[in-house]
């Protein structure tokens, strides 16, 4: 700050003070004052613009304008503002057009404009305008599948088509599409194989895949495959990395398949019976293991929206009271 006011002709400065706002305000954001957090982000925010304007042949300086503006989109989006968000993610789109447009071979141009498309498509579906989140999600992946065949060698491109394709699995989940849902699931496939095998302990590569396995079981369920659900919930519950956690995800996995045959279309009164019973069966089975492979947390397993469909049950209610025993 006081570099910036000393020396008002240094754009430097305030371009470092603005990236001084811009990591404060993710740390605030990161443990929880998301009041003082955008106050942060707005702070970084009026430097980069008054940057950007004043040089706008500084293609940094728009970059870091827009992601300010992505930055303080998702944190109006988690704060429940999300008209505010969509107009944050917008700003942010519209300098990411420009710079790829006018810089094609930067690729990390072309990567950060899908990344925008793809915030708004999650803020899209999450507000139930499926069919806009669609097209956000389409922008996106044309994009990075451009990128994953340019640069083969680059991990990160394969892992972000990847997450596209399961972003668009998962919306046609919602609509009950579940042909195309795993239609998508298996198009990322390859993508997920290749970013794993460049850095098999990447824990965002892992976490795509392991989206990828979250999402298959609920397609799966959806057409009416409890062989092959149960078969991607075991394979999750297999992964050498992360257990207890990967198991208890396979649990909630199964559980979130209740609803999804409770109303299906395809089943009458007596099958959806016995589906919800089925995967009621299966989540409390992988449950257990999850329990006895390590996963101690009680309150967590209390709170956790995906397991609503199990908490009816005598044996959930009596897991989470042995669990939460103290021993």
């Amino acid at each position: 700050k006081q570099l910036a006011a000393e020396f008002p002709t240094r754009p430097d400065y305030r371009q470092e003070l603005a990236r001084s706002h811009s990591n404060l305000g993710i740390l605030l954001r990161e443990t929880g004052r998301l009041k003082e957090a955008e106050a942060a982000y707005r702070d970084a925010l009026t430097l980069r613009k008054q940057l950007a304007d004043e040089f706008p042949t500084r293609p940094d300086y728009r970059g870091n304008l827009a992601l300010s503006h992505n930055n303080l989109g998702i944190l109006l989006s988690n704060t429940g503002r999300p008209r505010e968000a969509e107009a944050a993610f917008r700003d942010a789109l519209t300098l990411r057009k420009q710079l790829a447009a006018e810089f094609p071979t930067r690729p990390d141009y072309r990567q950060e404009l899908a990344g925008s498309h793809n915030n708004l498509g999650n803020l899209l579906s999450n507000t139930g305008r499926l069919k806009e989140a669609e097209a956000a999600y389409r922008d996106a992946l044309t994009l990075q599948k451009q990128l994953a065949a340019e640069f083969p060698n680059v991990p990160d491109y394969q892992n972000h088509t990847a997450g596209t394709f399961v972003n668009l699995a998962n919306l046609s989940n919602e609509r009950r599409d579940y042909a195309a849902a795993k239609a998508y699931l298996d198009q990322a496939q390859p993508h997920h194989r290749a970013a794993l095998k460049a850095n098999p302990r990447h824990p965002t590569y892992r976490q795509f895949y392991r989206n990828n396995l979250l999402v298959l079981v609920q397609a799966q369920a959806g057409l009416l495959d409890q062989a092959a659900a149960v078969q991607a919930a075991q394979t999750l519950r297999d992964l050498d990395w992360g257990q207890p956690g990967n198991t208890y995800d396979a649990a909630c996995a199964l559980a979130l398949c209740i609803p999804l045959v409770e109303k299906h279309e395809k089943l009458d009164a007596e099958k959806r019976k016995a589906a919800v019973q089925f995967y009621g069966d299966e989540a409390m089975r992988m449950l257990t293991l999850a329990c006895a492979a390590g996963f101690k947390d009680a309150a967590h397993m209390k709170r956790d929206s995906r397991l609503a469909p199990l908490r009816p049950r005598e044996d959930f209610q009596k897991l989470l009271k042995e669990l939460a025993s103290p021993r």
